[in-house]
């Protein structure tokens, strides 16, 4: 009996030392859980807002949107939602 394949989710490695994981679908880091999102973001980018979160249907794990960002999550563009 064959097994299937684990498919790869996430970057090999971590960007810079403490890094989230990169999501390889939407190319976002991803979070386990919200207070680690929110925490993350208020440590990198806090003059920001956060407009929108999801879990992602690929990773499993949380990504986010903010005020600044440009184009809508890949989910969204691809129809997935």
């Amino acid at each position: 009996m064959k097994t299937a394949a684990a498919v790869q989710v996430f970057e090999d490695q971590l960007r810079w030392p403490g890094a989230p994981p990169i999501c390889l679908y939407e190319n976002l880091p991803a979070f386990l859980d919200r207070s680690e999102m929110l925490q993350f973001h208020d440590d990198t980018n806090p003059s920001t807002t956060i407009t929108l979160y999801w879990r992602c249907k690929v990773c499993k794990h949380l990504h986010y949107q903010t005020a600044d960002s440009t184009m809508p999550p890949r989910y969204v563009r691809e129809g997935l939602e």
